[in-house]
């Protein structure tokens, strides 16, 4: 503890002390130091009034101008590489990839899908020509059973929910026939 006016009283070290900027007699005084030699060696010396020695002085000047050119070199440098444009992916990934496809802005999606190998549906969407076609091939197989079903349905004046061949009378009976529909068709 430094027992000093005007000082803090906090346990500090010398070394702390001498980087403060306090006058000389102010640390002559903290560390205990009566002779006039002991007070004008560097040591005891704070940095403003001048300790650095002489190679720490001209190596600053040097450090700020060597600062000051890296920074000019990197900002240079910086701006020639913004000036590179990023060169655009030609492949379409996520949700609307096949959109931008199909309306040029990329040449492939992620799978591989080319501007003719995509069409839109009659809703709108854009899907594939191959799933387009294989979608319609299993349609076409079931189609045919819908019709007889909705048919049945008809004849035998069913309104909401029925289970085909479910527990029930009516869905027993709708399941009879549909069958025999489908058979005749």
């Amino acid at each position: 503890m430094i027992g000093l006016a005007g000082l803090s009283t906090g346990p500090r070290t010398f070394k702390q002390l001498l980087r403060t900027s306090w006058s000389v007699a102010t640390l002559a005084q903290a560390a205990g130091v009566t002779t006039a030699r002991a007070i004008t060696r560097r040591s005891l010396l704070p940095s403003s009034i001048g300790s650095r020695p002489l190679q720490r002085a001209m190596a600053l000047p040097m450090k700020t101008a060597m600062k000051t050119g890296m920074k000019a070199a990197m900002k240079t440098s910086m701006k020639a590489a913004m000036k590179k444009k990023k060169s655009m992916s030609t492949i379409a990934k996520g949700v609307q990839a096949k959109s931008q496809v199909l309306k040029g802005a990329k040449v492939k999606t992620s799978g591989g899908l080319t501007k003719d190998s995509l069409m839109k549906n009659k809703r709108g969407k854009v899907v594939s020509k191959k799933k387009h076609a294989a979608g319609k091939k299993l349609f076409a197989a079931v189609k045919k059973w819908g019709e007889c079903v909705a048919k049945a349905r008809a004849a035998l004046g069913l309104k909401g929910f029925v289970a085909i061949n479910g527990k029930k009378p009516e869905g027993k009976a709708l399941y009879a026939k549909a069958k025999a529909l489908y058979a005749q068709a």
